[in-house]
């Protein structure tokens, strides 16, 4: 039998099954509590606090560092998923996020920073808007 890693467990079985970088960002922002760590009570049980601590912070680093790269195309696709999967239209879906703007961070940017995720976030909130607003003037 193979046992797999707290990181390989996470991103395998977990992590894989998120919708988009945004719904893995989302997802990974809620885990945290208001000390900083993360609880997420099946993978403790199984790997322990210390390697769920490494492997959910890594996780959310590399999340977080994957949307500052994604083109602003791609990322408004993901996020109109993301979105539509919790019924809502991207504007006010990219509302929600800049208003959890802090805890979407990881507590490491690892060379990541706020102000570019912050820039990204307005960009594509004035994105969606314009789509927005041309989807309602064709229609």
């Amino acid at each position: 039998m193979t046992y797999l890693s707290a990181s390989e467990d996470f991103l395998t079985t977990t992590v894989a099954s998120l919708p988009g970088a945004w719904g893995k960002l989302h997802y990974l922002s809620e885990l945290r509590t208001e000390d900083g760590d993360y609880d997420h009570w099946g993978l403790t049980r199984l790997h322990g606090k210390a390697a769920v601590q490494r492997a959910l912070r890594e996780a959310h680093r590399e999340v977080f560092l994957e949307i500052l790269r994604t083109p602003l195309g791609r990322l408004l696709d993901d996020a109109s998923l993301s979105a539509a999967d919790q019924e809502l239209d991207a504007l006010s879906y990219f509302s929600q996020l800049s208003a959890r703007r802090q805890a979407l961070l990881p507590p490491n940017l690892a060379g990541g920073l706020e102000a570019h995720f912050s820039s990204v976030l307005k960009a594509l909130s004035k994105l969606a808007q314009a789509r927005s607003s041309a989807t309602r003037r064709a229609a």
